[in-house]
């Protein structure tokens, strides 16, 4: 099974300077975990729930670009499910982002 097989082609976005609070109740309005962060037309970082929430009070992060995990890892929908797991093996993120310009390894 390859990423493509499993992915979602929709994703919700963020700005690096929108406030964490409504990045955060946004996230929870759509029942979603993670937010794709970009900046004009370059993608800077992913934010999920859990680095918001895991910041504790809402009113010490003013930003999303705070909080985000950067940069965002990349990886091509070509890569199989085992390979994109073994990329975030050991780190603190929850999800992939895909690139069809990616090469067959992540970056």
């Amino acid at each position: 099974m390859r990423v493509r097989d499993i992915m979602h082609t929709r994703v919700e976005r963020a700005t690096p300077r929108e406030s964490a609070a409504v990045a955060l109740e946004r996230m929870r309005r759509a029942k979603i975990r993670h937010l794709v962060v970009q900046d004009g037309s370059r993608i800077v970082g992913v934010l999920s729930d859990r680095d918001v929430e895991g910041m504790g009070s809402l009113r010490q992060v003013e930003t999303v670009e705070e909080v985000m995990a950067s940069p965002a890892i990349t990886c091509s929908p070509d890569l199989t499910v085992r390979q994109a797991a073994n990329l975030l093996r050991g780190r603190t993120m929850g999800c992939l982002r895909f690139s069809r310009t990616a090469s067959s390894r992540a970056s």
